[in-house]
């Protein structure tokens, strides 16, 4: 009997090292996943992570939603995000949960479901994540699934507030100022604005700004006001920016100066537009820094002519910057949009962020911020990390349907390279 039980045991031990080996393996794999997506190698990352998510494994689940949530090195595809999202979902990762949910919430990549986006933002939180709480609070504050419900929000920023998360600390701070699911306490508020202020976040230094300007929950301090505007600013926040100028325009707290404080009004940009063309406005047009460069303002479209119409993808680019930037003449952008998309279609990053830009902006083709995000998404994808921003900027302008749309479309271009 003593051999059998001494069998048993040694079998069962057997099993646990080996599950315990197997365990290390995918720990192992998913490492040298993530150091393959820091370096840029998307490719190597998905085959690292791909056979472990077959298996079943949560952390390549939620990993490979993530790139594709990312969409570098791969097109960004918010049904692809979902559906591993969703499988780690069932396994419990929080984090998982918390941006499937975020997707449910905006109806990206899925239909939109604000009781499913909280039945899983509720299970993240419980976890105990402060960023996960922060998120659940934001969505009782909002009422996405309903009625909105401050008493909520106000437990959950306070729980995220307790783990030292900035965010979490000024939205409370926001509710005790405007009496919203706590009782009304400035003194409190301007504790808390102070305190995410002191780590850099520039809504709670804004909040404590205005606070100063108006003497509430504490006496009137125009300087200090300014101080923490500033601090906004120089993080771009544009109401920050605008606060600064109208301190500048009435010599409060600082010295008079009407040419500081139009500088600011117009950097704060006081129109308030949120359209795609306008979010793009400021950026320039892309030059990748792996080509030679060239000198737009003495470039000559005739310098790339012969090789472009050779079929030369570079100087198709190189020829298109020319016309778009202007060189000795005036910009043609008609011009540059030919060779843009003759370049863009044979692969060239650049190219292809310059023609999102051009369609963004209506210059040389017919105005399309769905086609304008599609050629952004894809030279993002093709690995152009100056792209990233950029349609992050438009898609910020865009409604779920018309994101959805880009981002088939920009798949549909995409050549096969699995999930």
């Amino acid at each position: 009997m003593n051999s059998v039980w001494r069998h048993l045991s040694s079998l069962a031990m057997t099993v646990a090292v080996l599950t315990i080996m197997a365990c290390s393996a995918q720990a192992d794999s998913v490492e040298q996943a993530k150091s393959a997506i820091a370096a840029g190698n998307i490719g190597r990352a998905m085959e690292l992570l791909r056979p472990l998510a077959d298996g079943g494994s949560p952390v390549a689940q939620y990993e490979l939603g993530l790139i594709h949530h990312t969409g570098v090195g791969v097109p960004q595809d918010y049904r692809k995000a979902a559906h591993w999202y969703g499988k780690a979902t069932e396994k419990a990762h929080a984090d998982a949960q918390n941006a499937l949910a975020r997707l449910y919430v905006s109806g990206l990549g899925v239909d939109s479901n604000p009781d499913e986006a909280l039945r899983l933002l509720r299970l993240a939180a419980n976890q105990g994540g402060a960023v996960h709480q922060f998120d659940l609070a934001s969505f009782y504050e909002a009422g996405l699934g309903g009625g909105a419900d401050p008493a909520l929000a106000a437990q959950w920023y306070g729980k995220a507030h307790e783990q030292g998360l900035a965010d979490a600390t000024a939205s409370l701070g926001l509710l005790y100022f405007e009496g919203k699911g706590v009782e009304k306490d400035l003194t409190r508020a301007l504790a808390l604005f102070l305190e995410a202020a002191e780590k850099g976040h520039a809504r709670a230094q804004n909040n404590l700004g205005l606070m100063y300007v108006k003497g509430e929950g504490t006496a009137q301090d125009y300087e200090a006001a300014v101080k923490w505007f500033a601090a906004a600013a120089e993080q771009g926040m544009a109401k920050a920016i605008t606060n600064l100028g109208v301190m500048y325009d009435n010599g409060f707290g600082v010295p008079q100066d009407d040419a500081k404080a139009i500088e600011l009004y117009r950097l704060g940009g006081r129109s308030g537009s949120t359209d795609a063309n306008t979010a793009v406005s400021a950026a320039q047009f892309v030059y990748d820094s792996r080509i030679a460069p060239i000198d737009p303002e003495n470039a000559l479209p005739s310098n790339f002519t012969t090789e472009a119409g050779h079929g030369d993808p570079i100087a198709m680019f190189q020829l298109g910057y020319v016309y778009a930037t202007g060189g000795k003449a005036r910009p043609d952008y008609i011009k540059a949009a030919k060779w843009f998309q003759r370049s863009a279609d044979k692969g060239l990053p650049a190219a292809m962020a310059n023609l999102g830009l051009l369609y963004v902006r209506g210059l040389g083709v017919p105005q399309d911020y769905v086609y304008g995000h599609m050629w952004i998404s894809l030279a993002a994808a093709s690995g152009l990390l100056e792209a990233v921003p950029i349609r992050n900027e438009v898609a910020a302008s865009l409604n779920a349907n018309q994101l959805n749309e880009a981002q088939s479309l920009a798949i549909e271009r995409w050549p096969a390279r699995g999930n």
